[in-house]
């Protein structure tokens, strides 16, 4: 099992293949096994590196009273310049898609593109307040196999991922997913959105969409270089619900904007 110690913290992460570098970035309560759908079609032409944020997965969540969005996104620049990647192509879900946008910001000359599933530039939504207000509950009451099943049966498309997703969501470290949620009431990009110079592409579900129609309108209005694609047929996660699409709409995303690698 590889890992790297970032920050007195030792993150477990899986590379392979070889070619143009993408990063994916997993969301709060999951690993990085939710892109497994996705990176086994990329793996023959990409180099494809998954990681498990903070607290998450195989990587420890110690001082979990520190974390916040800000602390995940200098995770992955001390994880970048330590593997020695360049020009990524960072594709991220959600939390993780938060993390995407404000490296973007932060580090403009350090990667080549953005993919945002379930993207917002700040923290609007019923959905995201009522994951704060479940994961609270959760780990002031003992309530996390509760919390485990109201998740899976979200992101689940069969019952083998919903016995997965209950056992990710039970062995995570919820006190760090409840200080990340908390430091959502600061995250507000938006007025820096315009920064952000590489080509982004957000993809949102159809009933996700209709959700997060502030949000995403947010990002399109603000990044210079930005394309929207919506899949029918499902709500959240696009990843693992209709991967095959998912796969589809990145790759034609890369292709379009290849010459942003070099």
């Amino acid at each position: 099992m590889p890992s790297l110690r970032i920050d007195g913290t030792s993150v477990y992460y899986e590379m392979t293949g070889s070619g143009r570098t993408l990063v994916f970035i997993h969301g709060l309560f999951m690993n990085q096994s939710i892109w497994r759908h996705v990176t086994a079609h990329l793996r023959d032409d990409y180099q494809v590196v998954t990681y498990d944020l903070r607290g998450h997965g195989g990587t420890n969540g110690d001082q979990e009273e520190q974390l916040s969005v800000w602390t995940l996104v200098e995770d992955l620049r001390l994880f970048l310049l330590s593997k020695r990647i360049e020009n990524p192509v960072i594709i991220g879900y959600s939390v993780g898609a938060a993390v995407a946008l404000i490296y973007a910001i932060r580090y403009p000359n350090d990667l080549s593109a953005i993919v945002c599933c379930g993207a917002f530039a700040h923290d609007p939504t019923k959905y995201m307040r009522s994951q704060r207000l479940l994961a609270t509950l959760a780990a002031r009451f003992g309530l996390k196999g509760l919390l485990a099943n109201v998740i899976a049966r979200e992101f689940a498309s069969t019952s083998t991922e919903y016995r997965l997703f209950v056992h990710l969501i039970k062995h995570c470290n919820l006190g760090a997913c409840v200080h990340i949620l908390n430091s959502l009431d600061q995250y507000d990009i938006r007025d820096e959105l315009h920064n952000i110079q590489v080509p982004v592409l957000l993809i949102y579900g159809r009933g996700e969409q209709e959700q997060f129609q502030s949000a995403s309108n947010d990002i399109m209005k603000r990044v210079p270089i930005c394309t929207k694609v919506v899949i029918d047929g499902v709500r959240r996660p696009v990843m693992t619900k209709k991967s095959k699409e998912f796969v589809l709409y990145l790759q034609e995303f890369l292709t379009a904007h290849s010459n942003n690698s070099s």
